[in-house]
């Protein structure tokens, strides 16, 4: 098997969710003993270099250059995964044409237009037409909670499919109890992202003085990848508020504290902070939409509230309450056990692949939005692509012919 994963950037698992997910993506077809490539327009590949396994290849693309086409026709990759839908806009029409027998594959890691709409509390119309078509164009789409799976799969043109995060050192992780029993939260999220901003912002101005109230000892730590100025600015030590920026080990983190918290006032998705805090024995204190799409059946290991005075009384609860935080940790651990951990998975997102090859060509006919769209007056994405392409080429031919005039 020949698997490709492209992605907007270089992955970064040690700053952000995405990054944990395509790190597990990438060792289950190590597993699989697939040759796993993966290819981005990011930058440059410093990083990727230091994250990802010596026998995955790296490959740095430039966006909109049909020089790159030979390369996907020659390489005829069984599956590329797309890191969202941007990435299939830039790609998907190459790789569709070039290499038509690759099965394409949106990796939706979270609903982008969900988010952006929670964010702005409006309708992002066109987000959706946009994330909808590229999961239309692809053969499969994959989603991380069964909320985006019913979602998503309104748009009923190719199959839908959950694949929650898994983690495959589940036994050492819960193999660990909790930290001290002493009155301490944590927080962690990239703060590129813009509900880990606005909920730990809302978190220490309207929920920790009501917490510091009740327990004046009480101490949160506050960590991340790229924190702000205005992030760094909220370190309060007096008030128990510190803030770390990003962190090198997170099992020394997460040992700062015995509670988790994900006070988040938008977003989609599975929450990635709240399974590693899950993982080494936190429960959590989550809003609605943090806790959103981990069980089916209302489970969380934890405690869900959304106002202030709620949230810092659950806190509270959770900080004071050692049965009460024991036993959601627990909680917690066996919803690793049963959703995320890869002995509970690898064997049915085994049969999706298996199942996306061999009815390949019965899904495609069927799919006829899928195909419509891919039709080349509807292929807007790929003439916007050869337009770019055309008028940078044209600028730098100018630009050459403007030297050598320079230089006679």
């Amino acid at each position: 098997m020949k698997v490709c994963l492209l992605t907007t950037v270089w992955p970064e698992p040690d700053s952000s969710a995405v990054g944990v997910r395509l790190l597990q993506w990438i060792e289950l077809f190590l597993r699989w003993g697939a040759a796993v490539t993966v290819a981005s327009p990011g930058r440059t590949l410093s990083l990727d270099k230091r994250q990802l396994p010596e026998s995955v290849r790296k490959m740095q693309l430039k966006l909109n250059r049909s020089d790159q086409d030979q390369w996907w026709t020659d390489e005829s990759f069984d599956f590329v995964l797309f890191e969202r839908f941007t990435t299939e806009e830039q790609f998907g029409f190459r790789i569709a044409r070039c290499s038509p027998q690759t099965i394409r594959v949106l990796e939706t890691v979270d609903l982008h237009f969900l988010r952006r709409q929670r964010e702005s509390g409006k309708p992002r119309e066109e987000d959706e037409l946009r994330e909808r078509s590229a999961a239309a164009r692809c053969d499969l789409s994959i989603v991380c909670s069964f909320v985006e799976k019913e979602i998503l799969a309104k748009t009923g043109s190719s199959p839908v499919e959950i694949v929650p995060f898994f983690y495959s050192d589940l036994a050492k992780a819960a193999a660990e109890e909790p930290g001290a029993s002493n009155p301490s939260c944590v927080f962690i999220g990239n703060f590129r992202h813009g509900p880990n901003r606005a909920g730990i912002t809302w978190f220490l101005k309207e929920v920790w003085p009501k917490i510091r109230a009740e327990l004046p000892s009480a101490e949160v730590h506050i960590a991340g990848a790229y924190p702000t100025p205005a992030i760094h600015a909220l370190e309060n030590l007096k008030a128990g508020i510190s803030v770390l920026g990003t962190v090198d080990h997170l099992d020394s983190f997460f040992a700062r504290g015995v509670v988790n918290l994900a006070p988040l006032p938008s977003g989609a998705g599975i929450k990635g902070k709240i399974l590693e805090g899950w993982r080494r024995g936190l429960p959590c204190v989550a809003t609605s939409v943090g806790a959103e799409g981990f069980c089916d059946d209302g489970t969380f290991g934890g405690l869900i509230a959304d106002s202030a005075e709620a949230f810092a009384k659950a806190t509270v609860d959770l900080l004071t309450n050692t049965s009460l935080r024991q036993h959601q940790a627990l909680v917690g651990r066996k919803i690793i056990q049963t959703v995320h951990s890869l002995s509970a998975q690898e064997e049915r997102v085994r049969n999706i692949f298996d199942d996306a090859l061999r009815y390949r060509d019965q899904r495609r006919q069927e799919n006829w939005i899928g195909r419509s769209l891919l039709m080349s007056l509807n292929r807007s994405t790929e003439y916007f692509s050869r337009w770019i392409e055309l008028k940078e080429t044209t600028e730098l031919r100018e630009q050459s012919r403007s030297q050598s005039s320079r230089d006679a």
